[in-house]
């Protein structure tokens, strides 16, 4: 199946799905599928984690679609993808650990019926509420806190990722952060 989707130009995935060619897509993702979790399995070490990476990351590609852009070969944008979503569970889980190791005393474990602190069970509200804020965030305004909170990418990266200018890119960011706060506050 990859071998019949490489036969056809980047460009042209890429136009055939952003207009809703399900069918493509769905050999897109058969196609790439096993590859793909191989990266993510060599990172994560882990078959569901990697499993769950590789969903992630070929769904939002359908998700997306509207705005997705492909530079370069599928093949290197969907790796580049993989590692991204992996370092963002990376630091997601360094964070959870140094919340952890912040707010639950020495020997003790909220895995082990061990009840959080509670200046950690409100630090786990105020991020629990902070990220259901930014999913409910207009799509556009979400990406560019995803690329700018989560992967610490600089305004020019996230300006060409999203085909648009710094300037751009720091409005919708400052505006997201109002939006953010606002719900925050309700």
């Amino acid at each position: 199946m990859r071998d019949r989707l490489l036969d056809l130009p980047v460009a042209e995935i890429v136009s055939r799905i952003r207009a809703g060619d399900q069918p493509l897509y769905e050999t897109l993702f058969s196609a790439y599928w096993g590859p793909l979790y191989r990266v993510a399995f060599a990172m994560m070490h882990d078959s569901a984690d990697a499993e769950e990476l590789v969903v992630h990351v070929l769904s939002s590609v359908w998700e997306r679609r509207a705005t997705w852009d492909v530079r370069g070969s599928l093949e290197s944008y969907l790796a580049t993808a993989i590692r991204n979503q992996a370092r963002m569970v990376w630091r997601s889980e360094a964070r959870r650990q140094r919340l952890t190791q912040q707010y639950v005393a020495p020997g003790e474990s909220p895995a082990m019926g061990q009840p959080l602190s509670p200046d950690a069970e409100v630090e786990v509200d105020r991020m629990l509420a902070a990220e259901t804020a930014i999913e409910a965030l207009p799509e556009r305004y979400r990406l560019a806190v995803r690329y700018r909170w989560y992967e610490h990418r600089s305004y020019e990266d996230i300006a060409a990722l999203m085909a648009i200018s710094p300037g751009a890119v720091r409005i919708l960011v400052s505006r997201a952060l109002t939006l953010v706060r606002t719900a925050l506050n309700d």
